[in-house]
């Protein structure tokens, strides 16, 4: 299968909010650009037909257009390693891809080769995720990451002296993608799972589940988090915006989750709760 590249054209003040619709449309790779930003999916999950309500709504003051071409698999890595640059998160953790210099300062250091996958760090979502790990105690936890995509936030779970770390995402693509990251980073231990988390069939209970998808799905699956959770677990999630919160706090905690904390970042947010 082949996918769909869009190249939109915005204002940058839009550009984050353009990212979190175009990612409610299915688009689960994104790469920011001096223009704009990139969108990526499927070709067989791509209707152009949703795109025209966004232009309705933003099209004026976003100055928001777009332009669409098919992308082989093939010249995919030539695509993000033109856009793909290291990024340092809180001063502990960095990310890069194989073909850039080692950064031996940092406390951990994740190699990331996307190839279709969400999740580089430098998407504000999980950054602020990746901030929010380094602050928990991993060491012999269980962590279940639900949409792992490249799998970054598995491989640090593993960093950080997880016990065992199982991530799962709806796409193939993406948890090849994860395995063969978690490969390059020197964690053979870690389990991906393909497919719904409803449907995984999943009987362990974790100490630590993660989630960055994004806000529609992270109320929808919210009770499957809290079920999976060990009292006491952590529960991170990101993937909506700091106007959204109230909605997830109050899911959460209709799920026997109570809120910790918060922080934001380029009007996105992510949560930590507990399960009581």
């Amino acid at each position: 299968m082949d996918f769909i590249e869009l190249q939109v054209f915005c204002n940058s003040e839009f550009r984050e909010i353009l990212i979190a619709e175009f990612g409610d449309l299915g688009f689960d790779s994104m790469m920011e650009t001096e223009k704009g930003f990139n969108a990526y999916t499927g070709e067989d999950a791509f209707d152009e037909s949703l795109i025209q309500p966004l232009q309705v709504k933003y099209g004026t003051f976003a100055e928001f257009d777009y332009k669409c071409s098919i992308v082989k698999r093939t010249n995919w890595n030539e695509e993000w390693e033109k856009n793909f640059n290291p990024v340092i998160i809180k001063g502990e953790c960095a990310v890069r891809a194989s073909f850039h210099d080692p950064i031996p300062e940092v406390k951990y250091e994740i190699i990331i080769n996307p190839k279709m996958s969400f999740g580089t760090g430098h998407h504000a979502t999980t950054s602020l995720m990746i901030g929010l790990q380094l602050e928990i105690d991993h060491t012999d936890r269980t962590i279940l990451d639900c949409g792992c995509g490249t799998g970054i936030l598995s491989i640090l779970g593993a960093k950080l002296n997880a016990r065992s770390v199982t991530g799962s995402d709806i796409d193939e693509w993406a948890v090849q993608n994860a395995i063969e990251n978690s490969t390059i980073n020197g964690v053979d231990t870690n389990t991906y799972l393909i497919g719904k988390i409803e449907d995984l069939g999943i009987t362990e209970k974790y100490d630590i589940v993660l989630a960055n998808i994004n806000k529609n799905v992270l109320l929808e699956e919210l009770p499957h988090y809290s079920n999976y959770l060990n009292p006491s677990g952590r529960l991170l999630l990101s993937g909506f915006y700091v106007t959204d919160l109230s909605e997830i706090k109050t899911k959460a905690e209709a799920n026997d989750l109570r809120f910790i904390k918060s922080e934001e970042l380029n009007d996105w947010a992510a949560a930590v709760f507990i399960k009581d």
